[in-house]
């Protein structure tokens, strides 16, 4: 409902040239390129105008359809996505291939706030970034961007089929396992993906089933429960968060083949630490 509400409250602003008014704030612009810190970015959104002539770094979500008026573009952003909010404006070069819904990363200079109307009249004021470098981006490295990785390439074999854990992306709020499936038999393979779990010091941790990265991340995939005779399926299994430096097991249960003659028991690959 939050995001049906903003959207409709800020959509409606006309934010080409001649039509807004910037809101102008300290008058003594840096006359070096003076990036804002990480700790800065909730006060610039609460005070622009006190960033005034300083260059940001910005991540976040196109709101609504850029406008283009052959000289420039202006486009809405959410800075933070996961709420809908931290609302900006960025004026990037004219043409850009920007669309709405597209996750980007902003670079340019704070030009104080940009004022505009609503649909009910009021007056709704953003932060405007100028001179922009829009960069289109994905949700992945937007909103759970990887910290560290690793590429272990530890693997287990059964009966001809091997279960190999390629990469594990560590995030804040997600841990990210990219598993290889390869099927060296002449029979279809089946397992209990969805209950594949991470043994770590003795305790259970079950899939992140809130995370929305591999819906919202077109390059990511779901690893398959089924892989026919003679093929390999690759794919990203999602847990919660874990430490960086703790070794782990990845446990891959229910496994079972066309060929029922065929014994499986789990598949538990560890993991070494970091």
């Amino acid at each position: 409902m939050m995001k049906k509400k903003i959207f409709t409250l800020m959509s409606v602003m006309t934010i080409l040239a001649g039509t807004l008014t910037g809101c102008s704030g300290n008058s003594n612009e840096p006359k070096e390129v003076v990036y804002l810190e990480e700790s800065e970015i909730t006060d610039f959104f609460n005070n622009p105008n006190a960033y005034k002539g300083k260059h940001v770094k910005l991540t976040g979500q196109v709101f609504s359809i850029p406008q283009d008026d052959e000289e420039r573009m202006s486009i809405q952003i959410w800075h933070d996505v996961s709420n809908y909010d931290q609302d900006f404006i960025a004026h990037t070069e004219a043409g850009e291939d920007i669309k709405a819904n597209d996750y980007v990363i902003v670079d340019g200079k704070v030009d104080g706030t940009l004022k505009g109307e609503n649909s009910f009249g009021g007056e709704v004021v953003s932060p405007l970034i100028v001179d922009a470098k829009v960069t289109k981006s994905s949700y992945k490295d937007i909103v759970t961007p990887t910290i560290a990785e690793i590429s272990p390439a530890v693997s287990q074999d059964q009966n001809g089929i091997v279960v190999t854990v390629d990469k594990v992306e560590y995030a804040k709020d997600e841990t990210r396992l990219y598993v290889t499936i390869k099927n060296g038999t002449d029979y279809n393979f089946s397992c209990g993906v969805y209950s594949s779990k991470l043994v770590i010091d003795g305790q259970q941790l079950d899939q992140n089933n809130q995370s929305m990265t591999i819906y919202n991340t077109p390059e990511l995939q779901e690893l398959s429960y089924e892989v026919m005779a003679g093929t390999s399926s690759s794919g990203t299994v999602i847990f919660p968060a874990i430490e960086q430096n703790e070794p782990f097991q990845f446990v891959l249960p229910d496994s079972y083949s066309d060929n029922y003659d065929l014994m499986f028991t789990n598949y538990m690959i560890d993991v070494p630490a970091k």
